[in-house]
């Protein structure tokens, strides 16, 4: 046994899986669920995501064309900054012909990420992945604000500034009947 302070040193500088061993972890489908949770949860940190996401680099081509792994290979994507994005988009398009045609998920798989579109133009690919995540930033801004004055816009206007609620007119007339009872 090595002492506890040795012991944590070890572990945080020790030996880590390979890659051949993290990508086979990810085509496998005993261990793509446990890596699936380990991308979506909130107990790892962003830093051993993002380990785990380098250890699988020139791996994603290989796990997107196995079952469970195309399924890790999505939610690992969903997670990926724009960099790592591009790394597995870049990977899985050069495995796309034989994605497309060998699996029956490659073409949904490659619509997912685009495939085509970086395949085409890698720079329009780049553009429209950085617009998404801005606006996916700027919808999720939107929803977190509770600030008071947020609360206040939302109450006051009942929703998105510019748009007129269906519902609208027997919302005011029950709020109406509301007001006259009290």
């Amino acid at each position: 046994h090595l002492p506890p302070k040795l012991s944590r040193v070890y572990t945080a500088n020790g030996p880590r899986p390979a890659t051949a061993a993290a990508a086979a972890a990810a085509a496998a489908a005993v261990t793509t669920r446990a890596l699936q949770a380990f991308v979506e949860g909130g107990v790892a940190g962003s830093s051993a995501k993002a380990g785990l996401l380098s250890k699988l680099a020139g791996c994603w081509g290989d796990v997107a064309l196995q079952a469970a792994g195309s399924f890790f290979l999505e939610k690992a994507y969903a997670w990926a900054d724009l960099e790592q994005k591009e790394a597995i988009v870049r990977e899985v398009s050069a495995r796309q012909s034989a994605l497309l045609a060998g699996c029956h998920w490659g073409p949904l798989l490659a619509r997912k990420l685009a495939v085509d579109s970086y395949s085409r133009s890698p720079e329009e690919w780049r553009k429209r992945a950085a617009s998404t995540a801005a606006a996916k930033r700027a919808f999720e801004q939107l929803l977190a604000d509770d600030t008071p004055a947020a609360a206040a816009a939302a109450a006051a206007g009942g929703g998105v500034a510019g748009y007129d609620d269906a519902a609208a007119p027997g919302k005011k007339r029950k709020k109406q009947q509301q007001q006259q009872q009290q």
